[in-house]
């Protein structure tokens, strides 16, 4: 006889094991199965919470299944059986019948790709969402399983009253969707392992991680950090903030970035690593989420406040190569089917892809609309015309190369141009300015780039500072040197430094300077710089 049980889940609690099988603990005792198998199916889903321009929307919220996610049957605190939902929740588990009594246990993770959820506030431990037990009498009893959000009452009336047991599974699933996204269009595709931390404590207070105290939603260059903090802000349910996020990861792990990182805001001028990889970023949670393009962040009492803009056609208001605005609309009408005013493309995510995986990951320059652009032309040179269109239209000159030779929109930014200074060596020394002051240290009034040929085996680099700065030396955005230095009096700082070069390789310096950090921040930094051959 068969039975069918709609099992709300009881409670999430947390697993200190990896959930690979076998005892979950060295003391407990270990099951041995025997006697015939009987199977148990169901589907298990989760609690959905959209999110609109007033704040996450309780009211409507929808279950939506669990994708892809391992589940388990435990006896006890051994695992008897376990599998991987399918693209509905649907799960098949083949139970011996000597575990006669068991639950059901949906961990936050995946196995393909190896992506988890864990809680950095509780020792890295993962999330599993049990059921009530249950007593194997007979073949396939069917168990559906829900997550709940833990939400009670109205939207402005209402609190989290139960455990958040969907939260890190709503997680996973914005991710999931990132994850198909790619795959659909370029099968062959594969990631690294990514654990992301999630806790209802994660605030957006720096601090000590294993507090909550995370900044804000953040890559690392390791991990994902996700808010969770309710009344304050948590991005559980703000999927395009979740992908965001997850984007910074595709494109270190199967490209590359030099993002120099930061806080930024629409509109800042940005150096040009940064706005592309915020402008990425952006434009891949609309490209994931396609036809919904409003990027939107939930925060506030009762997460009844929001911000967003539209990833396709928001406010633009210092379009250039320094906008993640410009940057992040450029890419999305690559990628969409939709095609207005200044775009005539409709290239899908692919390609983009194809570029971050390929010309942009072996850049001599720095990641950037330029190498992107380069990279694109290269592989669709039929699209130059388009591209140029659809550039120029963002305040962009004709991309002629990565390193944006040409360009004349400087941002109204003294010594911004040329984007990347040529320092031949053994030839004159170059000045640049730097204008410091209340900007951020990635703003392009702070940031400046020069690039050299080797024609040596060493390389002897020497340069002045009228204020503190940091200094890399970098090839296809590997480090080969790096300086900084701290101005605690007046005067000009002289240093040099000899690095091994291969002859015929094109090497970058990056130069900023960090006004929170500068002896003197509201006056203008010189910087020079010269190049010998040993």
């Amino acid at each position: 006889m068969n039975r069918i049980l709609n099992i709300i889940i009881l409670a999430i609690v947390l697993s200190a094991c990896n959930s690979g099988g076998g005892s979950s603990g060295s003391s407990s005792p270990i099951f041995t199965p025997s006697g015939v198998n009987y199977t148990v199916t169901g589907t298990v889903t989760y609690d959905y919470v959209p999110i609109t321009s007033s704040g996450l929307d309780y009211s409507s919220k929808t279950q939506r299944p669990m994708r892809n996610v391992r589940i388990e049957a435990r006896y006890g605190s051994s695992v008897v059986a376990n599998s991987v939902t399918d693209s509905s929740g649907a799960y098949t588990l083949s139970i011996p019948s000597n575990a006669t009594t068991f639950y059901i246990a949906v961990i936050s993770r995946m196995e393909t790709p190896d992506i988890r959820v864990e809680d950095n506030t509780a020792s890295d431990a993962l999330y599993l969402a049990a059921s009530n037990s249950m007593t194997l009498v007979d073949n396939m009893v069917r168990s559906n399983l829900n997550a709940t959000s833990g939400w009670s009452g109205a939207n402005s009336s209402g609190s989290y009253t139960g455990t958040r047991v969907a939260a890190p599974f709503a997680i996973l699933d914005s991710v999931y969707s990132a994850y198909l996204k790619m795959k659909t269009d370029r099968p062959s595709l594969t990631l690294p392992p990514l654990k992301i931390n999630w806790s209802k404590n994660n605030i957006a207070t720096s601090g000590t991680i294993s507090l909550g105290q995370i900044g804000t939603s953040h890559y690392d260059g390791t991990e994902l950090y996700i808010l969770g903090k309710e009344n304050s802000d948590s991005d559980e349910y703000d999927r395009h903030v979740v992908v965001h996020e997850f984007g910074h990861f595709v494109e270190d792990k199967i490209g590359r970035t030099d993002s120099i990182g930061g806080s930024h805001s629409l509109g800042d001028k940005l150096h040009m690593s940064v706005a592309f990889g915020e402008g990425w970023g952006n434009a891949f949670s609309a490209m994931v989420f396609d036809p919904d393009v409003t990027y939107r962040d939930s925060y506030g009492a009762r997460q009844q406040s929001a911000f967003g803009f539209s990833l396709e056609s928001g406010a633009d208001t210092n379009r250039g190569w320094y906008s993640e605005s410009s940057v992040q609309q450029i890419l999305y009408d690559i990628y969409d089917a939709a095609n207005e005013g200044s775009d005539t493309l409709t290239l899908g995510i692919g390609p983009i892809l194809d570029v971050i995986m390929g010309t942009q990951k072996n850049t001599t320059g720095l990641t950037s609309i330029f190498s992107f652009i380069t990279g694109l032309k290269a592989s669709y040179p039929s699209e130059t015309t388009a591209l140029n269109t659809l550039t120029t239209s963002k305040l962009i000159s004709d991309v002629q190369d990565e390193y944006g030779t040409g360009e004349t929109n400087d941002g109204g930014i003294a010594d911004s141009l040329p984007i990347f200074r040529s320092l031949a060596v053994n030839d004159t020394v170059l000045t640049t300015g730097m204008t410091g002051g209340s900007t951020n240290y990635n703003q392009v009034n702070n940031t400046r780039q020069f690039r050299f040929t080797a024609t040596s085996s060493s390389t002897k680099i020497t340069w002045t500072s009228t204020d503190g700065y940091y200094l890399y030396v970098l090839y296809k955005g590997a480090i080969t040197y790096q300086k900084s230095r701290v101005r605690t009096s007046s005067g000009v700082m002289s240093e040099n430094a000899t690095i091994s070069t291969t002859p015929g390789r094109e090497y970058t310096v990056l130069v900023f300077v960090d006004p929170d950090e500068m002896y003197t921040p509201s006056s203008p930094v010189t910087f020079t710089i010269k190049a010998l051959a040993l």
